[in-house]
């Protein structure tokens, strides 16, 4: 029951840093062709340019490595710290347990499209209220809204606070 729960939690993790746990649960299948990965603005943004801003660009940095689906470890140490501490719905992960968490989602998952709707920046954090959407390997759809709080220290992400609610996906996600 614990390694299963383990496992459910890691694939819930990946879109919910994108990376997530489920609060409502219906199995869809994509009927629509596979999307392009990678990190979307929404118009709003775009007028706003957030890659303008240091820490804005270190976030959107991140984000395009975790949609790509053969970054590697070394890819996520230019932007994460080694000190990293993600919570999310009340679970913790640290950095070593992130990249356990990409690697075996990136397993699952064959594309990934990340969309954000807002980006606040305040000292050294970074807001993001996004949207996740991905394509598993069967096909089925995962989808969440995120909004998570990002603390950066030395260029890199040291923490995630995240919040995250299921729009399409299966308990198991």
């Amino acid at each position: 029951m614990r390694k299963e729960r383990h496992t459910k939690m890691k694939t819930y993790l990946f879109l919910a840093t994108l990376f997530i746990t489920p609060v409502t649960a219906c199995a869809v299948k994509a009927a629509d062709s596979v999307p392009q990965s990678g990190i979307f603005l929404a118009e709003a943004l775009k007028k706003n340019s957030p890659e303008s801003s240091p820490l804005k660009k270190i976030i959107l940095n991140v984000f395009k490595i975790m949609t790509d689906i053969n970054a590697t470890e070394a890819d996520y140490t230019k932007h994460v710290s080694k000190d990293y501490i993600q919570r999310v719905n009340g679970e913790v992960l640290d950095y070593n347990g992130f990249v356990d968490h990409m690697k075996a989602l990136k397993r699952t998952i064959k594309s990934i499209k990340i969309t954000f709707h807002d980006l606040i920046e305040e000292r050294n954090k970074v807001v993001t209220r996004h949207t996740a959407r991905g394509i598993k390997n069967d096909n089925s759809i995962v989808e969440m809204d995120l909004i998570a709080i990002f603390e950066i220290k030395d260029g890199k992400i040291i923490s995630c606070n995240e919040l995250t609610h299921m729009i399409n996906g299966s308990k198991a996600d």
